[in-house]
């Protein structure tokens, strides 16, 4: 069982939630794996959860093609979106090619589509 993240490296993408969340996940599945696949300011922050737990792993900057073969072997898409002043994911190019994987995709109400998302069978 493989729960990916896709996306910038940055607070309002809820990385900082998703790593803090994560040993809650394990608690529940022990064999749960984690994938965080992106780039950005917190990426010191991804490092430092590598470093202390063996279950997650760290793609910085992957390849088009990389991504879509790591979405391909993981059960859930995992975009814990926070809003801001001025921003609010829409769409999202990590939730289109989760879904194009054929994962389930996992994100706050914060997304633009998450009624859709909802009626659809992710949560």
């Amino acid at each position: 069982p493989i729960a990916a993240f896709l996306g910038a490296f940055e607070e309002r993408k809820g990385l900082p939630l998703l790593l803090a969340a994560w040993p809650l996940v394990r608690e529940r599945r022990p064999d749960a794996r984690l994938l965080v696949m992106g780039k950005g300011a917190l990426e010191v922050l991804a490092r430092e959860a590598v470093a202390i737990d063996a279950s997650i792993e760290l793609l910085v900057d992957p390849s088009r093609d990389t991504i879509s073969g790591a979405l391909a072997g993981a059960k859930a898409l995992v975009l814990p979106s926070q809003r801001r002043p001025r921003w609010r994911e829409q769409v999202g190019l990590p939730i289109v090619e989760g879904l194009a994987a054929g994962c389930v995709v996992v994100t706050t109400s914060e997304t633009g589509l998450a009624d859709w998302l909802t009626e659809e069978g992710h949560y």
